[in-house]
């Protein structure tokens, strides 16, 4: 009994290494400009309080964006994923990209990937959307605005 392989796709293996590197440094610098923000905050509270609690709301604003973006983003993917799954009956789904050779799931073991991906998906959009409203507002109460 053989089981069918979809075999990795080189060039979307790279593409994906790339991407992950780029979003790496990407965060990093996010990171280093955050911490420059943070500490423009803090220096403005010794002058001016109620600017640096307007400043500190607006880049709280902005995190809360960003990171709810992201995780909608994740939501999205994640939820096509589990229904062409759910459709196909196999992980991973005809003509999927893989970026290591994979072997093909089919009945109970896909079905069991795509309420995985789907149950991430809900994760994730709860997260985007509650949880970084939650943040903003967490941040605006501790702030006294």
């Amino acid at each position: 009994m053989s089981t069918e392989i979809v075999p990795a796709d080189r060039n979307h293996r790279r593409l994906v290494l790339l991407a992950t590197l780029l979003l790496s440094i990407g965060g990093f610098v996010l990171l280093a400009v955050l911490n420059g923000q943070i500490r423009g905050i803090k220096a403005a509270a010794q002058e001016d309080l109620p600017e640096a609690v307007d400043r500190m709301l607006r880049l709280t604003a902005v995190i809360a964006w960003v990171g709810g973006l992201a995780f909608v983003g994740a939501a999205v993917w994640l939820w096509r994923l589990g229904q062409r799954v759910r459709r196909s009956g196999r992980y991973p789904p005809e003509g999927m990209k893989v970026i290591r050779d994979t072997p093909v799931r089919t009945g109970s073991d896909a079905q069991s990937v795509a309420n995985v991906a789907t149950m991430a998906a809900i994760m994730c959009l709860m997260l985007g959307t509650g949880g970084m409203w939650y943040l903003y507002d967490l941040a605006a109460a501790a702030l006294g605005r």
